[in-house]
């Protein structure tokens, strides 16, 4: 999809913390690794911006994000 292409977006109200931030968290199936998950961490700013970021559940430190833009 090129950029001309984008469709017009819809709009939603989503439910921020209190420092203005919506973050969801998820876990997802590794199948790269067999049975194991990881946890996903999404995370939208009222700006528009959205990031996006992993973690095994063995450990306790996020991925850097990766910031996402709209297709």
């Amino acid at each position: 999809m090129t950029d001309a292409e984008v469709p017009e977006p819809l709009f939603t109200t989503l439910l921020a913390d209190s420092d203005g931030y919506c973050r969801w968290k998820c876990r997802l199936p590794d199948s790269d690794v067999g049975d194991s998950y990881v946890e996903l961490l999404v995370w939208l700013a009222n700006d528009g911006t959205m990031a996006i970021a992993t973690r095994p559940l063995v450990e306790r430190t996020w991925s850097p994000p990766v910031y996402c833009r709209r297709v």
